[in-house]
């Protein structure tokens, strides 16, 4: 330890090993007489995330044996002295200089003389381009198993709300289309992102030029949305319509004796499971990123003072609470304490929300390693289901689960990083090495998935419950032969829901609900007033969870109206007639919207803003003719009106709300997320109304109830651009009314 700064710039410097007699040799010997663990304290910040023995990665994958063969071992001769001139002190190879008492036994040029063989895995540069490729179509097309089965369990939960079961129904519904391999499963498909970690026997050359390369292939060749701008100045933008540029990171590590044992061949087509683990290796994760959960990654820079039980999980908790719904829940949560900087912090993050790095150990100690802290997700966990906040809409499933890792930290600092993997939930693991290329293997059928429980049951099982507790209808109306006859008669919803085929938009019919869902249960959401809020809080005496107990009026008032009690609203009348028609429902009502929607997101609301402040240019007539769907579209496959088209983040638009709503535009907006006192407050000042769409769900929406679509304005835009879509029992929450009520405002204070 004395002389640590001493041997620490012998084992860097390039010519720092055996290259003089005396000196050197005694600074070999201390190296080693230094304990290795501390070594480890020196390492990149991928070295601190050290796994527990033996589990180093429990995915599922399968080879690819058509990149597979094209992986080549290259044998070479060389010895370890030589070696270190390039890459350091060849550990592996210790015992040949030492004896176990640390002293040398053998003189540098007898070991010069001994030749070893060493094995280098060359990765040909069209292989990574492929891969690449292959990779992102994956993850924008497919689910992961253990997420899906997540979902599935929403819908097997006895404590979950209606409005828990609703949202995981529909995004396995729209998992269902989106396997499909037309439409991908959200609008946003991200920016494209590459970690890699690539030990030094790895020989491949321009990595970084052909991974982008894969990047440009897999945008261009699929239905995927073009979402990067490049800045023409510091104020004005233009999208590259290629999703480009990327980010790339790769890290090399050094793996030592752990590869001494690989004797496996290639030409199994049924690898064993353990075959991606065996000797050098590439490890690659792509991660598509959408801006959604993108935007809400924090990073709080804290001191030792948080470092109190109480005190974090209360800090904690609330940042947790602000992160909101914009980002489409149920998420997988991310949480990190510590950091020897902002961006370990937060690459960590990424990694955490990832579940790349699972398998940490799960306890600290004296030499800087990060651990996981089971005990602090289980606490945390519970304490977010307690929120109320659910699966966007009121419940208990506001979070899947949760990561909490712990890493070293300067003693002035303490950054806390917190991250969400939203419901799209899209990131895939590559390995590459002697054995072949393998992916991890996303889940294709996701049809299985399905409980056999349908819509037509669980709208009986609402009606039910509702007319039980409101009494508005005798027992009768809402028998279970009146609820199949009324099922029957959408011609687009018969018998094809659980038909042979079984593909995801028979299942779905005509519209994400079915519009004859909406038949005699009319007249009974008509008839809801302040009278169902006061019956409704009777009703949320009956929920099982007792989490949520002072969030059930809230709850109860969502489950009363779906998912099928929804409200028909024809956006064809005038939008006076439409503002009076909400104002008999209550926040939290379900609709189904039929008509005309204008389109437009961030850049369409500044230019048409900026226009009027700036310019005097009158508000197009469009912005107060037609209510507003906050979204950009992805690209139109070929038979289709549409390509993925879920609604985007409500609070980008929040600047904008109060200027036009008075100025009577945009009185009514669509899209998703909960949104700040700014539009509460615009809403009651100037009879407007914010609803709110499912997050998540492009591809359902879709195939099911986007009919047409026309660009109309700023066509230069791209996505951005304003349309004009006609939709059928397209699906929408009152989330904020004209008299200034909010559905979030109880678990989130605008």
């Amino acid at each position: 330890m004395r002389n640590l700064r001493k041997i620490s710039l012998w084992y860097f410097h390039p010519r720092g090993c055996l290259k003089k007699k005396n000196n050197q040799l005694e600074v070999i010997r201390q190296i080693f007489c230094f304990k290795k663990e501390n070594i480890n304290t020196v390492r990149n910040f991928l070295e601190v995330l050290e796994f527990e023995e033996g589990k180093e990665d429990d995915r599922e994958y399968k080879r690819i044996d058509e990149l597979s063969k094209y992986i080549e071992v290259i044998k070479i001769n060389k010895n370890s002295i030589y070696e270190s001139k390039y890459y350091g002190y060849d550990f592996e190879n210790e015992e040949k200089f030492f004896d176990k008492n640390g002293e040398l036994q053998i003189l540098p040029e007898q070991v010069r003389k001994n030749e070893i063989e060493k094995e280098y895995i060359h990765v040909p540069p069209f292989v990574l381009t492929k891969l690449c490729e292959y990779a992102f179509k994956e993850i924008l097309f497919f689910l992961n198993k253990k997420h899906l089965n997540q979902l599935k369990n929403i819908l097997n939960d006895n404590q979950s709300s209606k409005n828990d079961k609703y949202v995981a129904m529909t995004l396995i519904k729209n998992a269902v289309i989106s396997a499909e391999q037309n439409l991908p499963g959200c609008q946003d498909t991200g920016t494209a992102i590459i970690l890699g970690k690539k030990d030094e026997e790895i020989l491949t050359t321009f990595e970084h030029k052909y991974l982008n390369l894969g990047v440009y292939n897999a945008y261009k060749n699929n239905n995927f949305r073009y979402s990067q701008l490049s800045p023409i100045d510091m104020f004005n933008e233009t999208n590259t319509k290629n999703n480009l540029p990327c980010q790339i990171e790769i890290y090399s590590s050094v793996r030592g004796k752990k590869y001494a044992s690989s004797t496996s061949t290639r030409t199994s087509t049924s690898p064993p499971a353990d075959l991606h683990l065996r000797g050098p290796k590439f490890e690659l994760i792509f991660i598509a990123k959408g801006g959604g959960s993108a935007n809400k990654t924090f990073l709080f820079q804290q001191t030792k003072s948080i470092l109190n039980e109480d005190k974090l999980y209360e800090f904690l908790l609330q940042k947790i609470k602000e992160i909101g719904t914009s980002a489409c829940p149920p998420y997988h949560l991310a949480i990190v304490i510590g950091g020897l900087s902002a961006e370990m912090n937060l690459k960590t993050v990424k990694l955490a929300s990832c579940r790349y790095i699972d398998n940490l150990k799960k306890e600290g100690g004296i030499y800087g390693k990060a651990f996981r802290d089971i005990k602090s997700e289980k606490i945390i966990l519970e304490k977010a289901q307690k929120l109320g906040i659910g699966a966007q809409f009121g419940g208990k499933y506001f979070l899947h689960d949760v990561r909490v890792i712990r890493l070293p930290r300067h003693s002035a600092s303490c950054p806390i990083g917190i991250g969400v993997s939203c419901s799209a939930d899209r990131q895939i693991k590559c390995v590459i090495n002697r054995e072949g290329v393998f992916i991890e293997a996303l889940e294709h059928e996701p049809i299985k998935y399905l409980p056999e429980v349908t819509y037509k049951d669980l709208n009986q099982s609402a009606a039910g419950q509702v007319h039980s507790n409101l009494g508005h209808m005798e027992s009768s109306q809402m028998g279970s032969s009146q609820m199949e006859s009324s099922q029957m008669g959408s011609s687009q919803m018969g018998s094809s829901q659980m038909g042979s085929s079984q593909m995801g938009s028979s299942q779905m019919g005509s519209s994400q609900m079915g519009s004859s869902q909406m038949g005699s249960s009319q007249k009974g959401s008509s008839q809801m007033g302040s009278s169902q809020m006061e019956s409704n809080q009777m009703e949320s005496s009956q929920m099982e969870s007792s989490q949520m107990e002072s969030n059930q009026m809230e709850s109860s008032q969502m489950e009363s109206n779906q998912p099928g009690e929804g409200v028909q609203v024809d956006l064809n009348k005038p939008m006076k007639d439409i503002l009076s028609f909400l104002s008999k429902y209550p926040v939290s009502t379900l609709l189904l919207l039929t008509g005309k929607l204008i389109v437009a997101r961030d850049t369409a609301h500044k230019r048409i803003v900026d226009d009027f402040v700036q310019r005097n240019v009158a508000i197009p007539e469009y912005f107060k003719k037609y209510p507003i769907y906050y979204a950009g579209p992805a690209k139109t496959p070929d038979n289709y009106a549409s390509g993925s088209f879920g609604p985007t983040t409500a609070g980008r638009m929040d600047a904008y709300a109060e200027i036009l709503m008075k100025n009577e535009a945009s009185l009514i907006s669509l899209a998703k997320g909960n949104r700040s006192y700014v539009v509460k407050n615009a809403c009651k000042k100037y009879n407007g109304f914010y609803l709110g769409s499912i997050g998540g769900p492009g591809a359902i929406l879709a195939k099911q109830n986007i009919k047409k679509v026309q660009v109309i304005d700023f066509p230069e835009l791209g996505m951005e651009a304003v349309h004009l879509i006609e939709v059928v029992d397209f699906p929408a929450f009152i989330v904020i009314d004209n008299k200034g009520n909010d559905f979030y405002n109880r678990w989130i204070p605008s």
